[in-house]
């Protein structure tokens, strides 16, 4: 679980540094499509992520999101 949430900050980090430059609600968009997306394959995931991992990586990032 740690290596899991250090991978998600790192990614969080590299994913950051190229959206600084939109607006919120780009960033916002993005986001949220991305999770729609996720959430609609997890067949995609299941062989990388648990169910459980998903929705805390879509929490964490959605937390990211509005500390932004």
């Amino acid at each position: 679980m740690e290596q899991f949430l250090k991978l998600i900050e790192i990614s969080v980090l590299k994913i950051r540094k190229k959206l600084i430059q939109l607006s919120k609600f780009k960033i916002l968009t993005f986001i949220i499509e991305w999770h729609f997306y996720a959430l609609i394959n997890p067949i995609y995931y299941s062989d990388k992520f648990e169910k459980k991992e998903l929705i805390e990586m879509h929490e964490f990032i959605s937390q990211w999101v509005v500390e932004t």
